[in-house]
This record gives structure tokens, sequence and C-alpha cells, in this order.
């Protein structure tokens, strides 16, 4: 769970992550860069990658992968956002973002 602060990511590595969970991940506050250079030999290069599902709940989230998909979630419920003040930036599958306008006051 990412609740404040920064944290910035880069993976240059074949099939590496950004962040990589098994269940779940969860954004509450903060801002997260996560980005993937690597390509798909042995496995994809997502930024963010759940086995269960990812819920952003807060915060701005930046990701970008440049031979994968950027977020992938196996969940049930796949990617979720909480609707009130989301700005969503999806640029085919590469490049994800998340801007929470009314707690950054974008």
């Amino acid at each position: 769970c990412v609740t404040g602060g920064e944290l910035n990511l880069l993976s240059r590595g074949d099939g590496g992550k950004g962040i990589n969970a098994d269940r779940g991940i969860r954004i509450t506050g903060g801002q997260v860069t996560a980005i993937t250079m690597g390509h798909a030999h042995l496995a994809s290069p997502n930024a963010l990658k759940s086995g269960g599902d990812i819920e952003i709940a807060g915060g701005c989230v930046y990701t970008y992968s440049r031979h994968a998909q950027a977020v992938k979630a196996s969940g049930e419920a796949g990617v979720s956002c909480a609707p009130d003040h989301v700005s969503l930036d999806k640029r085919g599958e590469w490049f994800f973002s998340i801007d929470y306008l009314g707690k950054w006051g974008l």
C-alpha cells in the first residue's frame, strides 16, 4: 500500500517490473512513477503488475512500458479508481496516468 511520499522506479532489465505484487496493489496518496524499458523475452516488463486487483484511491500514478502493457491486473475487479476528481490519460497500452485533481489542485 502506497499512502504518501514519492516513489520513482526504473527497470531496464528484460522482463523487469516497476511494482510487482502476487496479490493486490493499493495506492491512496503520494506520487508513483514506474517505468520499464526492457524487452519481453522471458516475461512482460509491466510497470505495475498485480496477481490481484489494483486500486487507486488517491495521489498521482504515472506508468510507462516500452514493450508491454504499462498496467496489468489479474484480479476480478482489475484496475479500479475512485470516481471523483480523476483525470485519466491512456495512450495505447504503453502509457497510463491518473491525477487526483481535488487532492493536488492540478
